[in-house]
Parts: C-alpha cells; structure tokens; sequence
C-alpha cells in the first residue's frame, strides 16, 4: 500500500548555517496515527513546513499520496490539509468573514463540508 506521506532523506539548512532537520526518513501509511514530538528547535515545524509547501527542502524528497511537493506540488497540496496550532482569526468573527480569508479553490480540497458552506454561501448571493 502507498503511503500518504513519504519522506526520504530530507535535510533542511537555513541561510543562517543552522541545520534543522538532517537525514530525515519516515513513512505514514493510510489509517496509521503519527505525532512529532520533541523538544522546542527539534525541527517539528520545519518538517511540517517542507511536507506542506511551506519551506523548501535543501535536500532530499517528500511525497504526498505519490506526488512530489516540489515538481507535482498542485496535486500534492490538494491532499494536504494544515490546521495551524495557533489559529489567527478571531474568535468573534462571523462566518461570512471567515469564509473570505480562505482561498477560493481550498474549500473543496480540505474539507467537504466547509467547501458547501462556502459555496452556499456564494450560491445564495452572501458573498464572502
């Protein structure tokens, strides 16, 4: 069985020298659970950054559901949906507002359902 997510020998320096991630190797396969875990500078973020197109790899791959992030990364980020540990709207905001901070072809892709309220949204004239 395919994983969803492949990662073969990344490694990830920054400009500065610092070397977050080295080597990296790993496999989630579909139904399995997996959490990163480790300490602040760990290099947990900058995984999920590389995986989700965020920041660059310096070198290795990464594959999402078989397609690499970097030259087939439309269709690797169609898979991917990131929810951010910090959310950064508010928490009093209507729908109407919220809806308007997503990028119109995202709904679809993410979530089923949150792709019907935007496009209700956009049927019945409430525009985002």
């Amino acid at each position: 069985m395919q994983p969803v997510v492949s990662v073969s020998h990344l490694s990830k320096t920054f400009a500065s020298g610092f070397e977050a991630l080295k080597d990296i190797n790993l496999e989630i396969r579909p139904g399995e659970i997996f959490a990163l875990l480790g300490p602040n500078g760990a290099g947990k973020t900058t995984l999920i950054s590389v995986i989700c197109g965020i920041v660059n790899p310096t070198k290795g791959e990464v594959l999402a559901g078989g397609h690499d992030i970097i030259t087939e990364y439309r269709a690797a980020r169609s898979l991917i949906g990131l929810v951010p540990q910090e959310l950064t709207t508010d928490a009093f905001e209507t729908v109407r507002a919220t809806v308007a901070l997503a990028p119109v072809d995202a709904p679809l892709s993410v979530d089923p359902f949150f792709g019907s309220l935007y496009y209700g949204l956009l049927l019945s004239s409430i525009t985002p």
